[in-house]
């Protein structure tokens, strides 16, 4: 039995062009989502700045979710619930922070006295 190497020839090209092609469409969505959650960050602080903070906290949400590694925008989201006087709300948001393995040191710390 003979193996036919121009399987391979015509395969592997084939492949590595289907590869490049997958890569190259999550890189186009991964660039949309990037633009994404500044907008909404800077939305948020346009809202803050103009002393709307139902609107603020909107737009940090939406912000929060596309990017949710963001220990910042967490902070400020607590502190605005509790300045709201939704205690429970910004308890959830540092619980939510503490639970997080890559939070950095510092970081846990200032969630637990926040």
């Amino acid at each position: 039995m003979e193996f036919d190497f121009t399987w391979i020839l015509l395969g592997l090209p084939i492949v590595f062009a289907l590869g490049w092609l997958a890569s190259r469409l999550d890189l186009r969505q991964l660039r949309i989502e990037d633009r994404q959650a500044p907008k909404a960050y800077f939305r948020g602080l346009n809202y803050l700045l103009n002393e709307q903070q139902d609107q603020a906290i909107d737009a940090f949400i939406e912000a929060v979710q596309k990017d949710p590694d963001t220990s910042e925008l967490h902070f400020a989201l607590g502190n605005l619930f509790r300045r709201r006087g939704e205690t429970e709300r910004a308890v959830r948001v540092h619980e939510h922070l503490l639970a997080r393995a890559d939070l950095s040191k510092g970081d846990h710390e200032r969630a637990q006295h926040a």
